[in-house]
């Protein structure tokens, strides 16, 4: 069965993802979010403030055949503050340079960065699209820094939902001689 790790950079998640994806893959949840307390339910909590602790989950979760990451934006100001849009960005990009090392080390597995959740409520459809921008643009980085160690980097937007990202997930393991990073799909 394949493993999957999925990290989630916000205050909230969307269990419709893990549900998708706990019937045919060994998922394991990682929550960044001080609210959420682990079960022995393949649920983790990783604090970036924690190195030592950063580095001892990591040895144990790892190796990974993918690796996905769900960012979200959640606020109970309306509209909600720049700040909140902000901390979104600077988790996940924190959480990429943790990652990076692990994962220039699994040669030709797959990051999947998901379109951001936003849990904001009065959130301007130009403050939605900026944050979408600057997840998308944060994936391309990604992508561009972990091409050399064939790592794909992709963005995956939602459309629909995530309801065929098992499908996606199991085309790509299938495919491993097609190279495709730096994309922008939509389930």
């Amino acid at each position: 069965m394949k493993k999957i790790l999925m990290f989630y950079t916000g205050k909230n998640c969307n269990p419709g993802v893990y549900d998708t994806l706990g019937k045919d893959f060994d998922v394991t949840q990682i929550y960044m979010a001080d609210h959420v307390q682990p079960d022995q339910n393949h649920i983790r909590y990783l604090d970036l403030s924690d190195e030592s602790a950063i580095d001892l989950l990591l040895e144990d979760i790892f190796p990974a055949d993918a690796v996905l990451i769900l960012p979200s934006v959640s606020s109970r100001e309306n509209p909600p503050p720049y700040d909140a849009f902000k901390e979104m960005q600077l988790s996940l990009f924190s959480l990429l340079k943790v990652l990076y090392p692990n994962l220039m080390r699994l040669k030709g597995t797959t990051l999947w960065i998901l379109e951001p959740v936003f849990d904001a409520e009065g959130a301007s459809a130009e403050s939605v699209r900026i944050a979408q921008k600057g997840v998308m643009a944060l994936s391309q980085v990604a992508a561009m820094e972990l091409a050399r160690k064939k790592v794909a980097v992709n963005y995956l937007g939602k459309g629909n939902g995530y309801s065929d990202i098992d499908t996606l997930i199991k085309w790509a393991a299938e495919r491993k001689k097609i190279y495709m990073t730096a994309q922008v799909l939509n389930a």
